[in-house]
């Protein structure tokens, strides 16, 4: 689960950050993983570890858009998310629709998700709720997943202590996945578009010098370069090939692009670096610098 995508309200994880619990409660809340799923078949399974109090709904499992805040109530969550609720109860936009087994504390669930059809299935150790059968396509918990959506735990305004284990892969399932699903893990995502970022974008960090001087270690010629001084509190500059680097914008004035023919604050573009002209904000002595360097 992302930690840097969750309300306050679930507190510090745990278990490779695979556990989340309720710490405190100020509404209804949920927590997204880390990795949106793609448009393949997927499964996952979770375990209760502590439920809340009474016949209370939560903890719930399943998905949220990536899109959706995190701490909006399940009554108001049209259409972002797919939530199957301890107590044998699914939302799916407003309310509550009964539909599987309660999941006890110490049970359980499995989710297969096909993105290609936007159908999500929801089971335990008895078999898939309301029988459906994912490798068939029958009976589905959930349809119409489409956007960009994540795995995500809720709490339904419950006052009270919950946790919930998640296990994307990462250990042996205890279930079966169903035929033709992979478990959602790293292991198992699409090829990236590029499989090696540092050919399109690099960091470089320099110490000023008063003097012009050539800036060199990437693996590209960069196309966009955006540079700041990390000692004092000078602009932010950014050049860029299509404009050429006598034009220089700066994202922390409001003024428009500035030009000199004198490339006053960035020379030129280099093979696998830049050029700086000497005694200016970006290559000032005394200063530790550093430039974000992007290739189109």
């Amino acid at each position: 689960m992302n930690p840097l995508d969750r309300h306050t309200d679930w507190g510090t994880l745990t278990n490779g950050n695979l556990t989340a619990a309720i710490s405190t409660l100020t509404t209804d809340t949920a927590i997204r993983a880390s990795i949106p799923v793609p448009n393949e078949k997927y499964y996952f399974e979770y375990t209760i570890d502590v439920v809340a109090g009474g016949s209370a709904h939560s903890p719930g499992v399943g998905f949220l858009a990536l899109s959706h805040p995190i701490h909006t109530s399940a009554a108001e969550l049209t259409p972002a998310a797919a939530i199957m609720w301890r107590n044998a109860n699914k939302s799916q936009g407003a309310g509550f629709v009964s539909w599987g087994r309660s999941l006890s504390a110490g049970n359980t669930g499995r989710i297969a998700i096909n993105r290609t059809t936007g159908d999500a299935w929801v089971g335990d150790s008895t078999g898939w709720f309301g029988d459906g059968d994912p490798m068939t396509g029958v009976n589905p918990t959930f349809i119409g997943l489409t956007g960009e959506i994540a795995p995500a735990a809720f709490n339904n305004n419950i006052a009270s202590s919950q946790r919930v284990t998640f296990n994307f892969g990462a250990t042996n399932f205890k279930y079966t996945p169903p035929s033709g699903f992979k478990p959602l893990s790293t292991a198992n995502l699409p090829d990236p578009t590029i499989k090696n970022p540092k050919l399109f974008f690099d960091v470089l960090t320099y110490d000023g010098s008063d003097s012009s001087q050539s800036l060199s270690g990437l693996s590209f010629r960069p196309d966009f370069v955006w540079m700041k001084s990390r000692t004092t509190g000078y602009h932010h500059f950014l050049a860029d090939s299509v404009r050429g680097g006598a034009k220089i914008l700066s994202s922390s004035q409001t003024a428009a692009e500035s030009a000199w023919a004198d490339n006053v604050f960035f020379t030129s573009f280099d093979t696998n670096g830049f050029i700086l002209p000497g005694n200016v904000a970006t290559n000032d002595a005394g200063q530790t610098q550093v430039a974000w360097n992007w290739k189109k």
